[in-house]
């Protein structure tokens, strides 16, 4: 190629292009770029996988943190007491702590030993009534088989030797002794009502004999007695129980002792609804367990709805778990069964 510096006429052949200085006019010349490679596509270097650094990483985090659960101090769950808090700042746990506690556990106790005691004063009197009435049944028969036979002998004597004074003589012992009557032997009875209208009466139509009749008596007579004497004993102890309860609660102060006898007589006796009352107020003033006292009350009151005692206790729990509706008709209703409930509204605090 010619020099394009001087413009002389040297030729500057492509192998001398590559040289600073014309040869001829010795001008320096500009350098020739050198030629670009062709661009060849390049690949992309290998990846390495990131899955197990990945997991790697997971295990390490999992055990540093298994090893923090592990070996972390724990400390004591119940909280420590307070001893340099002043005493008497907090309200109360338990509601057995308070007077009114006190007093309404004292009111509970003497009124359900007042129902026992009028309950085995009712039953008393109508064991006496009950034995009454058997004796008068009693007596009653004896007295209409006399009138029979008065009668009968007034009717003989009335009547000619025959086979009729001898009928109505056999059926007159058959009604007493037995046996039971045939069907000519009862038409016959009924012509003479006079005589034997009474005796068919109590010995349903001459089916059971009088003899019969009394020892069934004599046998209801007994069986009734022996239930009543059972009864009353049962009644009895139950008041030597709940009277028991008294100076064992507010005199050795054995409240744990008292609830446990009060458990052994529930399970004794399930029927005895004073029993469930007093434990379910020891479950709600003296433990705080309200859940369980609402269930015996709730028991008590089953057994008879005019406890008022049961209907206030149960209110009481249901308020300290927070019904406040359900507690307020349990209190109404141990109000109208007794006022004497009235006195402890206080127990109700609107802070629970």
């Amino acid at each position: 190629m010619p020099c394009a510096v001087r413009k002389c006429d040297a030729l500057i052949i492509t192998a001398e292009a590559s040289a600073a200085v014309c040869p001829k006019c010795g001008a320096a010349l500009p350098m020739a770029a050198p030629s670009e490679a062709p661009a060849w596509p390049r690949q992309a270097p290998p990846r390495t996988p990131v899955w197990p650094l990945a997991l790697m990483s997971l295990v390490f985090v999992g055990g540093i943190l298994w090893l923090l659960v592990a070996f972390w101090p724990r400390g004591s769950t119940q909280t420590p007491p307070n001893d340099d808090a002043p005493a008497g700042d907090d309200e109360p746990a338990l509601l057995i702590a308070t007077p009114e506690g006190l007093d309404l556990l004292a009111d509970v106790l003497e009124m359900q030993t007042t129902r026992v005691q009028d309950r085995r004063g009712r039953h008393a009197q109508e064991s006496r009534r009950r034995a009454q009435q058997l004796n008068a049944d009693a007596d009653a028969r004896k007295q209409i088989a006399l009138r029979s036979d008065a009668q009968l002998r007034q009717v003989l004597g009335r009547l000619p030797p025959g086979p009729e004074r001898s009928l109505l003589t056999e059926i007159a012992g058959k009604l007493s002794v037995g046996p039971t009557l045939s069907a000519q032997e009862r038409l016959t009875a009924q012509k003479y009502p006079q005589v034997f209208a009474d005796m068919l009466k109590i010995t349903r139509s001459g089916l059971v004999p009088l003899r019969d009749v009394n020892r069934a008596g004599e046998q209801e007579q007994k069986a009734a007695a022996e239930k009543d004497r059972q009864a009353d004993k049962r009644l009895e102890e139950q008041v030597k129980t709940l009277e028991q309860l008294g100076p064992l609660i507010f005199e050795d102060k054995q409240i744990d002792t008292a609830f446990a006898t009060l458990t052994r007589t529930v399970r004794a006796a399930p029927d005895f609804g004073e029993a469930r009352t007093l434990r379910g107020a020891l479950l709600c003033l003296a433990k705080a367990d309200y859940a369980a006292g609402a269930v015996d009350c709730d028991d008590a009151i089953r057994l008879d709805r005019r406890n008022a005692a049961a209907f206030y206790l149960r209110g009481l729990c249901h308020w300290k778990r927070g019904g406040r509706n359900q507690a307020g008709v349990d209190f109404q209703a141990a109000i109208m069964l007794e006022p004497r409930f009235q006195r402890y509204r206080e127990l109700f605090d609107p802070r629970d």
